[in-house]
């Protein structure tokens, strides 16, 4: 089951088999990356494409590309190869994002609809800019994307546990583009502004026995998150203290700067931490409790 939920090319292998996804994938193998021709499986057909680890780690290492004769970055297909998708064109949803995701709770195989959430629109190439609850697309439209996330969760054989599944809103319907089994990311913070849910400890308790599903209360307005993306070319931070007096802004944030070095396809970030006279680099264990 591990698998299933981290390596995407036996994902879709799955879902394909289970007939809940039509994407079409191709198989670009490691021996790219040792200096041989590259080679792919079943390649998939149109004009633009899309490429991403086959271990999905987030969004990192995934990029568009037209008719990808441009070889991916050296190291990037370490690891387990990567996976050539067919790019899923969204249909025009300005001024809201083309994607959504789905979040199912699962208890010995019964699935419970926790909330579909939506995005504002993304960064080239994948980067997101905040999440919203709910959706902005409507009971009718949300019905659709939690048939089909349900239908996803159900062909993987998930029993038990969290899951956040992310959909592509096309011309013709919703396309699936991922399950995973963990909370999306900030979803624990969304659901306690929304719903005063924690899933967090709900997803604890799921894997300590309880079956009862909690209580669930109708979301009011709408509670979002807005993500400020870091420059992608190198500048300099001039000033951070006049952001405390820009009206609406609450100040209780911390200023930190990331620096970042590359080893291969893999970077490591750097912070600057209060009381330190330089940045330094942190694992991912510190990094996610920034």
């Amino acid at each position: 089951m591990a698998e299933l939920l981290t390596d995407k090319w036996q994902q879709r292998a799955a879902l394909r088999e289970a007939g809940a996804d039509s994407v079409r994938t191709a198989m670009i193998h490691p021996e790219a990356d040792r200096g041989g021709s590259r080679r792919a499986e079943a390649r998939p057909r149109g004009r633009r494409r899309q490429y991403l680890p086959r271990p999905g780690r987030g969004q990192g290492g995934s990029a568009t590309c037209a008719r990808c004769r441009r070889r991916p970055g050296r190291g990037l297909v370490q690891g387990g190869g990567l996976v050539l998708e067919q790019y899923l064109v969204g249909r025009p949803t300005g001024p809201f994002g083309d994607d959504v995701s789905g979040e199912i709770a699962v208890v010995e195989g019964d699935r419970t609809t926790i909330g579909v959430r939506g995005k504002p629109p993304l960064v080239p190439p994948f980067r997101e800019t905040g999440r919203l609850w709910p959706s902005p697309f409507g009971r009718a439209e949300d019905e659709e994307f939690t048939a089909l996330a349900r239908s996803a969760v159900a062909a993987l054989g998930i029993r038990t546990g969290i899951t956040h599944t992310e959909l592509e809103v096309t011309p013709q319907g919703p396309c699936l583009i991922e399950v995973n089994g963990r909370l999306g990311g900030g979803i624990q913070e969304l659901s306690l502004s929304a719903m005063d849910l924690d899933l967090t400890g709900y997803a604890a308790r799921i894997a300590l026995g309880e079956t009862a599903p909690s209580r669930l209360v109708p979301v009011e307005g709408v509670h979002f998150q807005l993500i400020l993306l870091a420059p992608r070319r190198s500048c300099e931070v001039v000033a951070t203290e006049a952001v405390g007096v820009v009206g609406g802004v609450v100040p209780d944030h911390d200023a930190y700067v990331a620096p970042v070095e590359r080893i291969n396809s893999s970077v490591r970030r750097g912070f600057a931490f209060e009381g330190e006279p330089q940045p330094r680099f942190v694992n991912g264990t510190e990094r996610f409790s920034l």
